[in-house]
């Protein structure tokens, strides 16, 4: 249904190391998270541009997907992968920047729908933009964001809520909360979800917290 580029997963081949579920909803922040943040703190905090956006596009191929379906999914995909709702910010009582996860809610990420994107400009400009805009504020929790694009402008396409062949959607992440190890899995949970036609029930794995205590 998707493809997609320029997305390079690393291989081990290695046997992963074992973690338990700790169920923990706090922890110090790891030391990846905590250069993130002094670095955003220090260098781009008052900056209308972001450094640390990972853009992923999925393009629509020979089917159709409802967007309310995908807006379906998120919430699913978010509670499954606790960090995507997960705070980080300093906590001036120790002296640490630590994590914290919260509720998994609707307002927990953006979403935005365009349509009539349908010159190669028009998409540059609205991907470059996803790559390099200030949408997230990890420091509330809000690390995800999906935006709908339709390639054409019309009333067929509004009326069934569809997107269709060369359809896109945009998944950008920051950077202290997900990297390139993070979209493999993302991207096959996105569409497992979707293929089962119903919400899955909360998988009890490892998050990314139990990696970092």
């Amino acid at each position: 249904m998707f493809s997609r580029k320029r997305i390079i997963a690393a291989t081990d081949v290695h046997k992963e190391p074992k973690f338990t579920i700790s169920e923990r909803t706090e922890a110090v922040a790891s030391f990846v998270q905590q250069r993130i943040w002094l670095h955003e703190q220090l260098y781009f905090h008052s900056s209308d541009l972001s450094i640390y956006n990972i853009l992923v596009a999925l393009i629509v191929k020979q089917d159709s997907l409802s967007i309310e379906r995908i807006r379906s999914i998120l919430p699913t995909l978010i509670e499954q992968h606790s960090v995507l709702c997960t705070i980080v910010r300093f906590n001036p009582q120790n002296n640490q920047i630590e994590q914290y996860i919260q509720a998994a809610t609707d307002d927990i990420y953006s979403f935005q729908h365009s349509r009539g994107i349908s010159t190669s400009e028009l998409l540059d400009r609205l991907l470059t933009k996803e790559s390099i805009g200030k949408f997230f504020d990890f420091e509330k929790g809000k690390v995800l964001r999906c935006h709908i694009v339709q390639r054409q402008d019309n009333n067929n396409a509004d009326a069934d809520g569809l997107l269709y062949d060369n359809d896109i959607i945009t998944l950008s992440f920051h950077h202290i909360e997900f990297d390139n190890s993070s979209l493999i899995p993302f991207i096959k949970a996105f569409k497992q979800i979707d293929l089962a036609n119903k919400q899955q029930s909360i998988l009890s794995v490892p998050q990314y917290i139990d990696f970092a205590l």
